[in-house]
């Protein structure tokens, strides 16, 4: 039997151990991990961003492209603020509270 004493990578029993990022990021698992809000957030404003910018490169229309990616960035915004007040307001309504209603 070969000696694998000088690896880390083995175990005394000289089988292979799994790195932890393996077994995190492993997709063989039954609960595929879901990404975070956060996340998925970032990514919209990123690829926004990088296209609003390669937009803006173009020498004819950047000034156009600059308005527009201003007002589209604006109405997003308003957008997300409008979700997040509705999200507020779903668990803050004065309805969902008891009240005794006598005959």
């Amino acid at each position: 039997m070969t000696s694998y004493k000088g690896s880390s990578r083995y175990s005394s029993s000289g089988l292979l151990k799994r790195s932890t990022a393996s077994l995190l990021f492993s997709s063989s698992s039954a609960a595929q991990r879901a990404e975070p809000a956060a996340v998925v957030r970032r990514k919209n404003i990123y690829s926004f961003g990088t296209v609003g910018l390669l937009l803006q490169l173009i020498p004819v229309l950047s000034m156009f492209f600059l308005l527009t990616t201003a007002a589209g960035s604006a109405l997003w915004a308003a957008e997300l603020e409008e979700k997040r007040r509705l999200s507020v307001e779903r668990f803050d309504r004065p309805e969902d509270e008891y009240r005794d209603d006598p005959l």
